[in-house]
C-alpha cells in the first residue's frame, strides 16, 4: 500500500510541474527590475543594494553561514544523492573561489540558434578557444535565442549571503551591450524533486521546459521555487566586442555582478536566460546573447556542481576547480 500512495504521489507532484509551467504572472517592474522589450517582469523577491537578491522571510545566520557538517537541513534528496560526492572541500573557513564551467552543465534537450542553423544538446558545446577558462579553454555558444539559458547547479554546504558572483563571456559574430533588461541572472532553489529525471516528473534533463519556461511577452510561471532575479549588477552593464572577422570567439573578460549572492544549502541553479528577441539581422540569430565561459562565486562555503556533464569538451572531474584568494 506505501509503494501505491508512493507513486501516486509522485505522479501528482510530476503533473503539478508540468500544469504550472503553462501558469504565468505578469507583474509591474520596480525600478531596475529585469523585463523584456514590451513587458514587464519583475522577480519574485527583494533586491537589496549591490544587486543581490534576498528572499522576504528567508533565514541566514548573521556573517552569511551557517554549518551544517551532516548536509543541507531542510533538503530530502532522493536515496541516490551522494551529498558529499559533489563537494570540492577546501580548507575550512577560507575563502575561495570557485569556477564553474559552462561546457560542464546539462545540455540535454536544449537547443539554440546560431549565425546558420542550430545547436543542439552537447553540440552547443565547443572548446579550444582562446583566453577562456578550463583545460580545454571550452564553452557553450547557440544561446541566442529567447529563453536559451545555461544552468549552474551549485551545491553548498551551508546557506550563503556573501558570496561573490563573476560571470566569464564572449562574443561571437556580433559587439554587444548587455544589461538586466535583455539578460537575466535566475537564482532557483532546487527542490529534491527537480534532481529527479525528466521522465520520474523531474527537471534534470530539461531545465528550460520545467521551470525557466520563457515566453516573448516576458512573463514567468507561478514561482514555485523561491525564484529570484539579480536586477542590479556592480558593474552596471556587460559590454563585449566581437572578433573583426567572424566567426569566432572572442573572450570579452570576466565582469562583478554582485558580493551578496546568496545560496541555500543544498542545491541552487543559477541560471544565465537570453531574455530579449532582439534578432541582429544576421542569418537565423535570434537574439543578442554572449557566449558563456564560466562563473566565478567567492566564498567560504564548500561549494561543488551536481551532476557535472562529460559533452566531450572536459570531463565532470575537471568542471569545478578552485583559485585560492
Amino acid at each position: 500500500m506505501n509503494k501505491i500512495i508512493k507513486k501516486i504521489a509522485i505522479a501528482v507532484c510530476a503533473l503539478t510541474m508540468v500544469c504550472s509551467a503553462c501558469v504565468f504572472a505578469a507583474c509591474d517592474p520596480g525600478e531596475g527590475s529585469s523585463s523584456t522589450p514590451g513587458s514587464s517582469q519583475t522577480p519574485s523577491s527583494s533586491v537589496t543594494p549591490g544587486g543581490s537578491s534576498v528572499t522576504p522571510g528567508s533565514s541566514v545566520t548573521p556573517g552569511g553561514s551557517s554549518v551544517d557538517p551532516e548536509g543541507p537541513s531542510g533538503f530530502t534528496p532522493d536515496p541516490n544523492f551522494a551529498y558529499k560526492d559533489y563537494l570540492k572541500n577546501h580548507t575550512e573557513g577560507q575563502r575561495v573561489t570557485y569556477v564553474f564551467e559552462a561546457e560542464n552543465t546539462d545540455l540535454t534537450s536544449k537547443s539554440g540558434p546560431g549565425f546558420s542553423g542550430a545547436g543542439v544538446g552537447a553540440s552547443m558545446a565547443k572548446s579550444g578557444e582562446e583566453g577562456f577558462s578550463g583545460q580545454y579553454q571550452g564553452c557553450v555558444t547557440y544561446l541566442a535565442g529567447p529563453g536559451v539559458s545555461v544552468n549552474f547547479l551549485i551545491v553548498s554546504d551551508r546557506d550563503v549571503n556573501d558570496a561573490k558572483l563573476v560571470l566569464s563571456l564572449g562574443a561571437e559574430f556580433i559587439d554587444m551591450v548587455l544589461t538586466p533588461d535583455n539578460y537575466n541572472i535566475r537564482i532557483d532553489d532546487v527542490t529534491a524533486e527537480d534532481l529527479m529525471s525528466y521522465n520520474e516528473g523531474g527537471a534534470f534533463g530539461r531545465w528550460d521546459e520545467m521551470f525557466l519556461n520563457f515566453d516573448f511577452e516576458g512573463n514567468d510561471m507561478v514561482d514555485t521555487r523561491n525564484t529570484r532575479y539579480i536586477t542590479e549588477w556592480d558593474c552596471e552593464e556587460i559590454v563585449v566586442e566581437a572578433a573583426d572577422v567572424a566567426p569566432a570567439i572572442v573572450h570579452g573578460g570576466d565582469f562583478e555582478i554582485t558580493t551578496t549572492l546568496s545560496l541555500k544549502k543544498g542545491v541552487t541553479c543559477i541560471s544565465l536566460v537570453t531574455a530579449n528577441s532582439d534578432a541582429p539581422g544576421l542569418g537565423t540569430l535570434g537574439a543578442i546573447s554572449p557566449v558563456v565561459d564560466c562563473i566565478k562565486i567567492s566564498t567560504n562555503a564548500q561549494l561543488g556542481m551536481y551532476k557535472p556533464q562529460d559533452n566531450g569538451h572536459g570531463t565532470p572531474a575537471q568542471a569545478v576547480s578552485i583559485i585560492q584568494n
